[in-house]
């Protein structure tokens, strides 16, 4: 039988999953602050200037939603690998614990 060990507990992607949220969080706040900083200064600008920079900021904002949208997809994963990790050791324990006393392992 192989030998299998797990490196990473299924606590320990839960936590993961719970730290890579907050920090995602953290991270579309602080864009949301920026975005709006950069926004309100847009009367500062006039002309050609003012059109070239608020698409530059347009495009940065899709970028960067589109980057936050991507990171959004990790936890889900780390809670189903943890859930996974889970089912699989018990059962494994439930098949260790239906055989006979007498079984060579």
């Amino acid at each position: 039988m192989a030998d299998v060990r797990l490196t990473v507990s299924p606590d320990e992607l839960k936590r993961a999953a719970v730290q890579v949220e907050a920090q995602i969080a953290a991270a579309e706040r602080d864009w949301a602050r920026l975005y709006e900083t950069a926004r309100a200064s847009r009367h500062y600008w006039e002309g050609e200037a003012a059109d070239y920079r608020h698409r530059l900021l347009e495009e940065a904002k899709q970028e960067v939603q589109e980057a936050l949208r991507r990171l959004k997809a990790h936890p889900p994963h780390l809670l189903e690998m943890a859930g996974i990790y889970i089912d699989a050791e018990e059962k494994a324990a439930s098949l260790v614990n239906s055989l006979p006393d007498d079984a060579i392992l």
